[in-house]
């Protein structure tokens, strides 16, 4: 069945069976290799963006210091327990579904 789709689609699109195979495997490279990074670059730096601005929103907004600096072993707890890293993604979670509410409330 797959040998009469390709049959059929070289025949509409006037291609010979190598170009439209190489056309083919093109698009499934550009589909599995570069279009992810590609994806992945873009969501990275527009977190970056959100998160700076909503770090710079609360820095702006709050009086005194907010980040709190925690030194002997409590330090060495948080650090084994990865907590600013899980701060760090709670809060954008958070972002994130506040940003997507709000553009399907609109």
């Amino acid at each position: 069945m797959g040998a009469l789709i390709t049959a059929f689609a070289t025949w509409v699109s006037g291609l010979n069976v190598a170009q439209f195979l190489a056309f083919k495997i093109i698009l499934f490279a550009l589909f599995t290799v570069i279009l992810p990074i590609i994806l992945y670059n873009f969501a990275l730096e527009w977190m970056l963006q959100l998160l700076g601005f909503a770090l710079s929103y609360v820095s702006g907004s709050l009086p005194g210091d907010t980040m709190p600096n925690f030194t002997g072993l409590a330090g060495w707890f948080m650090v084994n327990l990865n907590m600013p890293e899980i701060v760090t993604t709670i809060v954008s979670a958070l972002a994130v579904r506040l940003l997507i509410t709000s553009v399907l409330k609109t």
